[in-house]
C-alpha cells in the first residue's frame, strides 16, 4: 500500500483543473468501433461492441482504447453515395483544356457541384488541389489469390476467414483486378501486399516500403473494401497529397503517456484490491478514488481528442470516403456524385468541419502537452525512478 499512497500523495498535489471529456464523440467513436449503423455486418460481428469490449475492456469506465484507429481506418457509415471511385489528382484523367475549363470555372465563382457535372473535377478540400475519380465498378478481388480459413474466434456470424497466405508477397494487382486504375496510376503496381498477423478487418499503408499490410475478414466485399482504403493511402502517397495516418501523431511522448495511464489503471486497481481484503476502509478508499477516477477522465479526455484528430486527418477521411462509396454502392454511375458533399456528410457523423481537416505536413495538436497531464507523466516517471 505504500506506493499506492506515495503516488496518489503526489498526483493530488497536482492542480485539478480538468478538462472534461467529450463523451458524445468517445460514444460516437466507439459506434464506429462496434460497427452499429453500418451495412454489411452482422448485427454482432468479431471486431463490434461486444466483442471488443471485452478484447479491450471498454465499458464506460478505464481508458479509451487505440483501437479506434485500426478500425476507423477500415469501417465507414453508410447510405452517402451509390457511386464506386478512387480519387486521383485530375492530370491523371484529364486533359490540360478540361482542367483549365475547370480552373477558370472554379476562379470565377461558378457552383463547385456544376464544375464537377461538367467537367468531373473537384477541388480536394484539404490541398485545394483539382481532383478526379476512376471509377471502382470494374474493379474485382482476385480472390483466386487468398486463403480461406475458419476462425478460431467465437462469432454468431460467418466463421470463414479471408486473408493472405503467412508468405505471400504479390503485388497489389495480383489482388486487385482494376485496369483502368493501374492503366493511369501504373506506379501503384509497386505496392506490395502482405498478411497483417493477427488484425482483423484492420490494415495499414507504409508509405516507407511502399507496403500494404492486410488484415484477415469474413467477406471478400469487406477485404475488397479495406484493400481500396489503403489503394488510395498509396494514390496519396504516390502524388504527395495530404495522408493518412494514426493517433500516435497527435502525443508529443505517447509511450511515456501510455505508462502513465497504465499505472494509474494499476493504482486504481491496488485501491480496490486493498478494499476487498479489508486493508484499507472504504471511507479512506473514497476521496483517493475519485481523485484516480479524475485522473482517469482527464487521459480518457486527451485520448478521445487524439480520436479525434485521427478521424479529422485528411488523408484518413478521403480514404474512408472511397471505402464507404465502394460499400453502399448499388450501381457503377457516378457521374452525379459531388465528392466534397459527401466528405462533407461523412464528416459531420464525427462533428467535423471540412474546414477543420488536419494536413499531416503540418503541425499537429498534441494531446499530452496539457500542463495537468504533463504534471502527472513526470510525477509517475519520477516515483517510478526512486524505486
Amino acid at each position: 500500500m505504500d506506493a499506492v499512497q506515495q503516488l496518489l500523495s503526489g498526483l493530488q498535489k497536482i492542480p485539478t483543473a480538468i478538462a472534461g471529456g467529450p463523451v458524445d464523440l468517445s460514444n460516437l467513436v466507439l459506434g464506429v468501433l462496434s460497427g452499429k449503423g453500418l451495412s454489411g455486418l452482422s448485427e454482432k460481428p468479431v471486431g463490434g461492441s461486444a466483442w471488443l469490449n471485452e478484447k479491450f475492456g471498454i465499458q464506460g469506465e478505464g481508458l479509451i482504447s487505440d483501437a479506434v484507429e485500426m478500425v476507423g481506418s477500415s469501417i465507414n457509415p453508410a447510405g452517402l453515395a451509390k457511386s464506386l471511385a478512387i480519387l486521383v489528382p485530375a492530370i491523371v484523367t484529364k486533359d490540360a483544356n478540361t482542367i483549365l475549363k475547370a480552373q477558370r470555372a472554379l476562379k470565377k465563382g461558378a457552383d463547385p457541384a456544376e464544375v464537377f457535372a461538367n467537367t468531373g473535377i473537384y477541388k480536394n478540400p484539404a490541398s485545394k488541389d483539382l481532383m478526379s475519380v476512376i471509377s471502382d465498378a470494374n474493379s474485382r478481388l482476385r480472390t483466386e489469390n487468398l486463403s480461406i480459413t475458419q476462425s478460431q474466434i467465437p462469432t454468431d456470424g460467418p466463421t470463414a476467414m479471408l486473408s493472405l497466405a503467412w508468405d505471400a508477397k504479390p503485388k497489389l494487382s495480383d489482388l486487385l483486378d482494376h485496369p483502368e486504375l493501374f492503366g493511369r496510376v501504373p506506379d501503384l503496381d509497386n505496392i506490395e501486399v502482405r498478411n497483417m498477423f493477427g488484425g482483423f478487418r484492420s490494415a495499414e499503408y507504409n508509405d516507407s516500403e511502399k507496403l500494404i499490410r492486410m488484415g484477415a475478414t469474413n467477406t471478400p466485399k469487406e477485404f475488397q473494401s479495406i484493400l481500396l482504403h489503403e489503394t488510395q493511402h498509396g494514390v496519396q502517397d504516390l502524388f504527395d497529397l495530404p495522408y493518412g495516418g494514426n493517433t500516435g501523431m497527435f502525443y508529443a511522448n505517447k509511450p511515456a503517456f501510455d505508462e502513465a495511464a497504465s499505472t494509474i489503471l494499476g493504482l486504481r486497481n491496488d485501491l480496490y484490491k486493498h478494499v476487498r481484503e479489508g486493508t484499507i476502509s472504504a471511507k479512506d478508499a473514497v476521496p483517493r478514488g475519485e481523485s484516480l477516477n479524475d485522473w482517469i477522465d482527464l487521459l480518457d479526455g486527451a485520448r478521445t481528442s487524439a480520436s479525434r484528430g485521427y478521424l479529422s486527418l485528411a488523408g484518413e477521411a478521403e480514404a474512408r470516403l472511397v471505402q464507404e462509396m465502394f460499400e453502399t454502392s448499388a450501381d457503377p454511375i457516378f457521374a452525379k456524385m459531388f465528392p466534397p458533399n459527401m466528405m462533407e456528410a461523412e464528416l459531420g457523423r464525427f462533428g467535423i468541419a471540412p474546414d477543420k481537416l488536419l494536413n499531416p505536413a503540418g503541425p499537429l495538436p498534441k494531446v499530452d502537452q496539457d500542463p495537468v497531464i504533463q504534471a502527472i507523466i513526470r510525477h509517475i516517471a519520477e516515483s517510478k525512478a526512486t524505486k
